[in-house]
C-alpha cells in the first residue's frame, strides 16, 4: 500500500530528485497553496527565488498525471490556537484530515507536524545525492561465481544495466584478483577490466580516439578519468556537456583540443568562448578597464593564449573567425548555430545564467562547459552552478558529465592540494 505524503514547498525547490523517486512507491499530494506559492516565487525580483518557484512548477508540471491536487481554505482538525489561515498550519491540516505524513525542510514545519501527531519524511536520512563524479567504481572479484554469471549475462544482453547507471554515466570495473603495486611495493589499487557507459538502452564499451589540431598538435588522455572526458566530448548525441575538476586536471586543455579539432574538421563553424570576468576571490578589483570589449576580457582569456600559442595564436584564431569572444551580458536574443559554445569557469555564474546560455543552442550547436566546485570567486551565489546543472540535466539522453581527480599539471601543481586540508 502505498504511503500519503503531502509535500511542502520546500521540498519541491530543494529536493525534486528525492520525489521523482518517492513519487515511484507513494502517493504524493501538492496542496493548491503551493502552486500559489510557486507562481508569486517566479515573479520575484530576487533571482534565487524566481529559479526557485520555476523548479517547482516545472516539478509540477512534469508529474502532473502521477500527482494528486487538493484544496483547503482554512486549516481544520488541528488543536486549539493553530491559526487557521497560516498557509503552513493549512498544508498540516491536509496532511491531518487524509492520514498522510508530511515531506519538509522547514524545521518550524516540523515541530508543530509533530505536535499534531503527523510523520515526517526524514530528508537528510533518505535523500540520495546525485553522483557528480559522472561515474561508478565497481572493485568485483571477476572469479566470483555470482559476478562471473553477471558479466556472463551482460555479454549475452547489454540491455541489462547490471551497474545502475544513470543515463550517459559511466562505469569502471576493477578486478580485485589483480592488485597493483608502486615500484616500492606499495598497495595501489586494482587492474582495470573494462570501462563501459549506459546510453540509456544498453551498456557500450568506451570509446575514444586521440585528437590532433594544429594548436596543441596529438594530445591523448593521461589517466582514466580523462579518458571519459576524451569519449564525452567526441559523443555526437550528447549535446550538453560538463566537466568538472580541480586545479591542473586539464579541463579546458582537454575540451579544447577537442574543440579545436572539431572545428578544424568542419564539424563546426567556430568556437564560442565565455567566461564570467570575476575576480579570484581576495583580490580586490582594478576598476573599469579601458578600450574594447575584447580589451577588456583579455586578463580573463589568458587560458586561451596558453593553449593557443600565446596571444597572436589566440589573435590569429579570431581573424580567422573560427573563434568569438563572447559576452554574456549580451547573449538574449542571440541564436548560435553550427557551433561549439563553451563556457570555462562555469561554478561563477548563476544557474539563471546556465539556463539562459542553454536556451540559445541553435541548430547544430553543442554546449559544452567546465569548472571546480571549490574555486567560486563569486561569493553571492548561494548554490553551485555545477551541482545544480547535473541535478536538473541527469538522466536526459542529451545530457553527459565527468569529474578529473587527477592533477596533471605538474608533481609542483599538485602540491596545491595540501592547502585544501587547512
Amino acid at each position: 500500500m502505498h504511503t500519503k505524503i503531502v509535500v511542502d514547498t520546500s521540498v519541491l525547490i530543494q529536493d525534486s530528485h528525492y520525489l521523482e523517486e518517492l513519487i515511484k512507491e507513494n502517493t504524493l499530494i501538492i496542496p493548491s497553496i503551493l502552486a500559489d506559492e510557486l507562481d508569486n516565487m517566479k515573479e520575484a525580483s530576487d533571482n534565487k527565488r524566481a529559479y526557485n518557484g520555476r523548479t517547482g512548477l516545472r516539478f509540477i508540471d512534469k508529474y502532473e498525471a502521477d500527482l494528486t491536487f487538493t484544496v483547503v481554505d482554512i486549516a481544520i482538525g488541528l488543536p486549539e490556537g493553530f491559526d487557521v489561515n497560516n498557509n503552513d498550519n493549512k498544508i498540516l491540516s491536509i496532511a491531518k484530515q487524509m492520514d498522510a505524513k508530511i515531506a519538509t525542510r522547514d524545521r518550524g514545519m516540523k515541530i508543530k507536524a509533530m505536535a499534531c501527531s503527523i510523520g515526517i519524511i526524514d530528508l537528510e536520512d533518505s535523500y540520495d545525492e546525485i553522483n557528480l563524479l559522472g561515474y561508478k567504481v565497481f572493485e568485483w572479484d571477476c572469479s566470483d561465481e555470482e559476478i562471473a554469471d553477471k558479466l556472463n549475462d551482460l555479454a549475452e544482453d547489454d540491455t541489462n544495466n547490471i551497474f545502475e547507471l544513470d543515463i550517459n554515466e559511466f562505469a569502471i570495473l576493477k578486478d580485485t584478483n589483480r592488485p597493483i603495486f608502486t615500484e616500492d611495493g606499495i598497495s595501489d589499487g586494482y587492474q582495470v577490466q573494462a570501462i563501459v557507459q549506459w546510453n540509456g538502452k544498453k551498456i557500450i564499451p568506451l570509446k575514444y580516439k586521440d585528437v590532433n589540431n594544429t594548436f596543441t598538435g596529438k594530445v591523448k588522455p593521461r589517466n582514466l578519468e580523462q579518458k571519459m572526458l576524451f569519449s564525452l566530448m567526441q559523443n555526437e548525441k550528447i549535446t550538453i556537456k560538463v566537466c568538472s575538476g580541480g586545479y591542473g586536471a586539464g579541463k579546458d586543455f582537454v575540451m579544447l583540443s577537442n574543440a579545436l579539432e572539431m572545428v578544424e574538421k568542419h564539424k563546426y563553424e567556430k568556437i564560442i568562448w565565455f567566461r564570467n570576468p570575476v575576480n579570484v576571490r581576495g583580490i580586490k578589483e582594478t576598476g573599469s578597464l579601458p578600450g574594447s570589449f575584447q580589451e577588456k576580457l583579455e586578463p580573463y582569456s589568458a587560458v586561451l593564449d596558453d593553449i593557443l600559442g600565446a596571444s597572436y595564436g589566440t589573435e590569429m584564431f579570431l581573424q580567422s573567425g573560427k573563434l568569438e569572444i563572447g559576452n554574456l551580458g549580451a547573449v538574449r536574443g542571440r541564436t548560435f548555430k553550427d557551433s561549439i559554445i563553451y563556457l570555462t569557469e562555469m561554478q561563477n555564474c548563476s544557474p539563471e545564467i546556465i539556463q539562459l546560455l542553454l536556451s540559445r543552442v541553435g541548430e547544430g550547436s553543442i554546449l559544452v562547459m567546465n569548472g571546480d566546485y571549490k574555486q567560486i570567486d563569486d561569493t553571492k551565489h548561494n548554490v553551485s552552478s555545477i551541482s545544480e546543472t547535473v541535478r536538473v540535466l541527469h538522466g536526459i539522453e542529451k545530457f553527459g558529465w565527468v569529474q578529473l581527480n587527477k592533477v596533471e599539471r605538474s608533481p609542483t601543481a599538485d602540491l596545491a592540494r595540501r592547502f585544501d586540508e587547512i
